[in-house]
């Protein structure tokens, strides 16, 4: 019997050395700890002995490391510093067993909420908090609880919201930027002692998301940015920037643009100053605001009859579908980069030198809409090419199709000029002057090789 008696309780000690041992969810976490405490891992530092782990008194800090998950953190009772900085963690791990805890470093990790903080408000000086990775925490209110706190940081949370401040006394460090903190947020700083040696609230993330904007031309227009409208402690200011140039400074929130054209296009954006000394030479900034003219007519489809031609060719606009119903003024096709318009009547041909066109509508009540590119006219290709670049207003130059760079050679395989396609060959060579009457080569950026004539 008392062999029996002996035995089970070398079985139960067994057991319960066996159950000290706890496996690390993250094995790089595991490798860390190895590295600092390797009297407390397991013969494949894979595994924590916690026993010998809550008896550790000082810190676990891990900097840098990838780890992703720090559950194990809890079996460290006795520690007095965390840190975590620069993981990719994104749950906290459990406080709630760390009774002599007094500073959390847990910097630049995506943490997704941060609510697990919660055992540590009676106990806690230090607590820095900054998120990486664009994660967003708005209201850090809760803080208001944590009556110990000596040192703060709050850092790249996209936060709207702060403790009051006048819950703590004796506070070193406060950092409160890469934010979305308005002055009205801000002005709870003021009570913090020391200010300017304590205090790091600047700068601040952009208030508001870039956005495109489109108006009608003509239209009056209103640009608004009602941040800090409310706050009566300080005197706000309102810096209105178009492409970066100032165009109204006032207590007013918005600008206010009348008959709105092509000059008021542009990037604009809002910087909000405070009167309060504290905050002098500081601002917070909108995001974009990029301001287009919407067209008053947007064209869907157009259909074009074409036939082939050499130097001229017939081309009929047989219909045009666009969002408007008023009827159609002008229809023209302008030639690219010779100002040469061509104004057409639906469904009657006309004939129309080679080249690049952008098509032109104006309806009667005066809305004018352009379509770039809108068509190409290439010469068939049994004409017989050729130009005469003396100024008689016919085939004065000669038209390059494709996209990229063509090249004009002479029959000795010279390089006379490189042209830009689509583009016009004006019959100089790469100084500007004249070339000589007779054949050409044009090498088109596609590969194809042309004969040309330039006549005089």
């Amino acid at each position: 019997m008392r062999c029996l008696k002996l035995c089970v309780l070398l079985l139960v000690v067994f057991v319960e050395t066996q159950a000290q041992f706890v496996k690390f969810r993250d094995p790089l976490f595991a490798k860390s700890i190895a590295q600092q405490y390797p009297e407390i891992m397991s013969s494949d530092s894979l595994s924590l002995d916690t026993v010998k782990a809550a008896l550790i008194s000082t810190k676990v800090a891990v900097t840098q490391k990838k780890i992703i998950d720090a559950h194990e953190v809890k079996y460290f009772k006795k520690i007095v510093l965390l840190q975590l900085i620069g993981n990719n963690l994104t749950e906290m791990p459990d406080f709630t067993n760390l009774s002599l805890i007094n500073a959390v470093d847990i910097r630049t990790n995506p943490w997704v909420k941060i609510s697990q903080l919660e055992p540590l408000k009676s106990r806690v000086q230090i607590l820095l908090l900054r998120g990486s990775g664009g994660v967003k925490v708005k209201n850090f209110a809760f803080l208001n609880s944590y009556a110990k706190l000596k040192r703060i940081e709050i850092t790249n949370f996209s936060a709207e919201i702060l403790p009051d401040f006048n819950t703590f006394s004796g506070l070193t460090e406060v950092s409160v930027y890469n934010n979305k903190l308005t002055f009205k947020e801000l002005l709870k700083l003021k009570m913090i002692p020391n200010f300017d040696t304590v205090v790091t609230a600047f700068p601040q993330l952009k208030l508001t998301k870039d956005t495109i904007i489109s108006i009608y031309k003509n239209k009056s227009f209103t640009l608004s940015f009602p941040i800090d409208t409310g706050v009566k402690s300080t005197t706000i200011t309102y810096d209105f920037y178009q492409n970066n140039i100032l165009l109204q400074s006032s207590s007013s929130y918005q600008l206010k643009i009348s008959n709105f054209s092509s000059k008021d296009t542009g990037q604009y954006y809002v910087q909000v100053k405070s009167s309060e000394p504290l905050f002098a030479g500081k601002f917070l900034s909108s995001g974009f605001f990029t301001l287009k003219v919407q067209p008053c007519s947007v064209v869907s489809l157009v259909e074009v009859g074409l036939k082939e031609g050499c130097e001229l060719i017939p081309v009929e606009i047989k219909s045009i579908e666009n969002n408007v119903n008023y009827p159609l003024a002008i229809l023209s096709l302008v030639e690219k980069n010779k100002n040469k318009s061509f104004e057409f009547k639906l469904n009657t041909p006309h004939e129309i030198h080679v080249g690049m066109y952008d098509l032109y509508l104006k309806d009667t009540n005066r809305c004018e809409t352009f379509k770039e590119n809108f068509i190409k006219l290439e010469q068939a290709k049994d004409c017989n090419a050729f130009f005469s670049p003396n100024g008689d207003g016919f085939a004065d130059d000669f038209f390059v199709h494709g996209n990229g760079l063509a090249m004009i050679r002479n029959k000795a395989g010279q390089i006379m000029k490189e042209i830009h396609a689509p583009g016009y060959w004006d019959g100089t060579d790469k100084n500007g002057i004249q070339a000589e009457v007779g054949i050409y080569i044009i090498e088109f950026p596609n590969g194809e090789r042309r004969k040309m004539s330039l006549l005089r």
